[in-house]
């Protein structure tokens, strides 16, 4: 153990500290056979303290020579750091090369374009038009998801790509709520302008407490975990942010701009889906 004081004499701030049996027979040899003479105190090959053994010191001895009481408290804390029982047992070796995680990376981003040419040949052909305006609104979003990263100066690790992922299918399912809730509305019978307008307006509500609930899900991962699994949730909130954005205005955009050059017309347009 190892206790700032003071001398009581001059005030002058010390170090009291204790040695186990084992270390206070070893520290009275080393003191005996060095007094008089100057001796150094290390941790991890650092140099702590040096000074001049004045006794023979067995179990309980003091440092002194400190100027200030703030010198004196930080070579306590080391010298109790130093002391704590920490058995290194090896439980398992490795020996990983320096390629292994850049092939992982590739390999998931290869996977992750596949997935996402899938999933653009799926929107395009079962929603036709408004399919198509999805995969230029998931264009959009690619775009400021990596402008959302460069500016945190964020890196894409696999966790983060897993995120990017997550998000990317978090986006097509706002799409698919929208295009079914127009859908529903042309049905009853209204016009495609009115079907648009109330299809976005009524899918709001569903994409924003499915969206809100997962940002809530991963705040809590990111406040309370570390490493990968904070890597993931701070890429799966910026992706969440960067979907609703693109599903409830660019898909919007985009639909609108096919209804005003008469790609949209009606239930017809939207590919297999319209039955």
């Amino acid at each position: 153990d190892a206790r700032v004081s003071q001398d009581p004499d001059t005030r002058a701030p010390i170090i009291l500290f204790e040695l186990y049996d084992e270390g206070g027979r070893k520290f009275e040899g080393v003191t005996r056979q060095y007094l008089g003479q100057q001796i150094r105190i290390y941790l991890d090959q650092d140099l702590l303290y040096q000074g001049t053994v004045r006794s023979v010191i067995s179990h309980r001895g003091q440092i002194s020579g400190f100027e200030t009481l703030q010198e004196a408290q930080d070579i306590a804390v080391l010298l109790r750091e130093g002391a704590l029982p920490v058995p290194l047992s090896i439980a398992e070796s490795r020996t990983v090369g320096p390629t292994l995680g850049q092939i992982s990376i590739e390999q998931s981003i290869n996977a992750g374009i596949v997935g996402l040419i899938f999933v653009l040949i799926i929107m395009i052909a079962l929603y036709g038009v408004p399919g198509v305006a999805a995969c230029l609104a998931l264009v959009v979003y690619g775009v400021i998801f990596v402008g959302l990263l460069s500016g945190f100066r964020a890196v894409l690790t696999l966790p983060g790509i897993a995120g990017l992922i997550l998000s990317i299918g978090m986006a097509v399912d706002a799409n698919i709520i929208i295009f079914e809730r127009i859908k529903e509305e042309l049905r009853y019978g209204k016009t495609m302008r009115a079907a648009v307008d109330s299809g976005f307006r009524r899918a709001l509500t569903a994409i924003v407490d499915a969206n809100i609930t997962t940002i809530i899900t991963a705040l809590v991962l990111a406040y309370f975990t570390l490493g990968a699994v904070r890597g993931f949730a701070i890429t799966l909130m910026i992706g969440i942010g960067a979907s609703m954005f693109t599903a409830i205005f660019v898909t919007r955009t985009f639909v609108d701009f096919f209804y005003d050059v008469k790609l949209l017309k009606g239930i017809k347009s939207f590919g297999l889906a319209r039955r």
